[in-house]
């Protein structure tokens, strides 16, 4: 935000060049981005912090700058000029006027003028306007304009002649929400639509202004005005930047209220302005009308208890009670003793950013200066840092798929696909609903890499967000594998073993885990809890050009959960194994588990391990081919192949007879 010098010396209390103030600010206060010297005059662009909406102005920006030089001994009394003292003096005055808040707005005041004269600008008002850039229009606008950049309240005149009246010839406004599909045209001639979403300034007829950003066309004032209506009130901030940043409508009003300024400028700009378009444009005050409880916003805050050791102890420095009254003084924050070390302060109605104990204790090492507090190394005792459980098996996991020829992939939490939970100010259309799963983010990713790559397998650590009586956030682990060569039923066998292998390697038992059907998938589940999912789709459903994937999804939380921390350890096998293949066909209603469990007790201890390493069925068939690989080895001897041939052919028997297999 641009500032001028000269316009900035009128409020400070103390002699100082451009480059003294410069150099405050950056210390003290605000990063100055740039200065320019401009016609005798120095213009600073300010960097003002978001939360910070009282130094939206010159009189905001002297404030601080005479707090800093008062803390520093420079100037012996707080603000002295009377545009800082806050002071309210105007009386209410009945006339034929009314407003009233339906909506959308804190607090409300106006005030009517009659035969005011519309002339040129005095040369004062124009320096000061023309060296922030800002063109003079007549001297209604620009004591307008002036009040907003002096106080850093927004106001809105209106021609008074031309707003609508009832009976009595009264006019009466209403702020309030748009209506659906409502109409306006601002100031320059441009028409918007608008909705309940955004605030009006309405007469009796319709509205008349987009409230608290830019007037209407209507009854704006012209040459001939000599009959006028200042309206000044606190609106919405959220509405209004809403509204602006829908509209691409961004003026110094919009700006303002969109930082949540204090409720209580509404009285003082009205004022102020009042009082200098009497002294430069004449004419009478025929009403004011403010609601007496609004003088209440002007009172200091509610009181926040603050104790000098924690003052001490979050800085680094030891803050003597002088130097805290000190500190309060200057910064207008009433201070009450409560007891030894411990204290009352009442932030002044402007400093809404002051809430709790914390925000005083940084306005206290702002103004002693950071600068000034000396390096001290923390305190602590060297200790071992303890073992983050969480983060090692999420690390072990990721490991363990880059080893299987898994790449990790990173997708933005929010999508464009319509979700439960939709963001109200999306940076983008396309990113403004939160996921609810990784696999969408997968099946995309997949989408946009299936013109490189014949093959790939990917996976992902994320946060997806569910639905249920509040949000609920929780961390996943999706892992996908995709193949223009491979059909959908090795798909799906290859990332079950995947899962297999990551359960093994995790310490789980076959028995710990069930993978059964689902609706159209397979659910996951670990002591009878469901903690995942796992699936395939083939080219047809998953919307790609040719191609099938399969897929898996686990709460990694759950997962963990049930993780036994306790490994039991055996001793390397003193003696060899011998490797026998079985392949067999089988028919509609033959199932897997039933194969391997003959084979398990045919075979007895000397089945080492089994696993299933084909499968293929053809689309018009019930038969089935399968393919088992067996592992054979005895703990205390070597074996023979004869012994193994035995019990191989054993267990080939057995099969045909109790499950009417076919073996190959």
């Amino acid at each position: 935000m641009l500032f001028s010098y000269n316009w900035l010396k009128q409020y400070i209390e103390y002699k100082i060049t451009p480059k003294e103030l410069a150099n405050i600010l950056n210390m003290y206060l605000f990063e100055v981005e740039g200065i320019e010297e401009k016609n005798s005059d120095y213009i600073f662009n300010i960097n003002i912090l978001s939360n910070r909406a009282d130094c939206l102005s010159h009189q905001g920006i002297a404030r601080e700058i005479n707090a800093i030089l008062g803390f520093q001994g420079k100037i012996e009394k707080i603000a002295t000029k009377k545009e800082l003292k806050n002071e309210f003096t105007l009386k209410t005055k009945s006339g034929k006027s009314e407003i009233e808040i339906e909506k959308g707005a804190k607090c409300c005041s106006f005030s009517v003028i009659s035969k005011v004269k519309i002339n040129e600008s005095p040369k004062w008002l124009k320096d000061y306007l023309l060296s922030l850039g800002q063109k003079s229009i007549n001297n209604l606008v620009d004591l307008s304009n002036f009040v907003i950049l002096d106080s850093g309240q927004p106001l809105h005149i209106f021609d008074f002649d031309k707003l609508k009246k009832g009976k009595s010839n009264k006019v009466k406004l209403f702020i309030r929400e748009a209506k659906n599909k409502e109409k306006v045209k601002i100031l320059g001639g441009k028409e918007y639509e608008l909705n309940k979403n955004d605030l009006v300034v309405a007469d009796l007829e319709g509205p008349v202004d987009i409230a608290g950003i830019k007037g209407g066309e209507e009854t704006a004032i012209s040459q001939n005005t000599n009959h006028i209506l200042i309206l000044s009130a606190n609106f919405d901030a959220k509405k209004i930047y809403n509204t602006s940043k829908k509209f691409n409508l961004v003026t110094d009003a919009s700006i303002i209220f969109s930082h949540n300024i204090s409720a209580g400028f509404s009285l003082l700009g009205l004022e102020q302005l009042v009082n200098l378009i009497l002294k430069e444009a004449g004419g009478e005050l025929e009403q004011v009308f403010f609601e007496e409880k609004n003088k209440d916003l002007l009172k200091y805050r509610e009181h926040i208890i603050i104790r000098l050791n924690k003052i001490s102890s979050i800085l680094g420095k030891e803050i003597n009670e002088e130097t805290f009254n000190k500190a309060m003084y200057y910064l207008n924050i009433k201070t009450k003793k409560e007891k030894t070390g411990i204290f009352k302060v009442n932030p002044p109605f402007y400093r809404e950013d002051l809430n709790i104990e914390e925000d005083i204790i940084e306005e206290v090492g702002r103004l002693y200066g950071y600068n000034n507090i000396s390096l001290v190394a923390p305190k602590i005792s060297p200790k071992r840092a303890e073992l983050n459980e969480n983060l090692e098996w999420r690390s072990f996991i990721s490991r363990f798929l880059l080893n299987q020829g898994f790449d990790e992939v990173y997708n933005y939490s929010l999508i464009e696909q319509i979700a439960s939970y939709e963001i109200i100010n999306p940076l983008s259309r396309k990113r403004r609903f939160l996921r609810e799963d990784l696999i969408h983010g997968l099946i995309e990713n997949t989408k946009f890499n299936q013109s490189y790559f014949d093959e790939f397998k990917i996976f992902e650590f994320g946060h997806i967000f569910k639905r249920e009586s509040v949000l609920i956030e929780e961390e996943k682990i999706g892992a996908l594998i995709f193949s223009k060569k491979e059909k959908i039923t090795d798909l799906l066998l290859e990332i079950r073993g995947i899962l297999d292998g990551l359960f093994e390697a995790m310490g789980f038992d076959n028995e710990d885990y069930v993978i059964s059907h689902k609706d159209d998938i397979l659910s996951i589940k670990v002591n009878e809890q469901e903690i995942g999912f796992l699936g395939a789709v083939s080219n047809q459903d998953n919307g790609l050009k040719k191609g099938n994937i399969s897929f898996f999804e686990i709460d990694i939380a759950m997962l963990i959960k049930y993780i036994d921390y306790e490994r039991e350890f055996e001793e390397p096998p003193k003696f060899p194994a011998i490797d026998r293949d079985i392949s067999l066909f089988t028919y509609h209603g033959v199932k897997i588990t039933n194969i391997l469990s003959v084979i398990q007790e045919i075979g007895g201890k000397l089945v080492e391990d089994v696993n299933l390493f084909d499968v293929y069925q053809s689309p018009d068939s019930d038969k089935k081919s399968l393919a088992f690989h067996i592992i054979y080895r005895d703990k205390n001897k070597t074996l023979t192949d004869k012994e193994v041939n035995v019990l191989h052919n054993k267990i080939e028997k057995e099969l045909k007879k109790r499950l009417k297999v076919e073996i190959r």
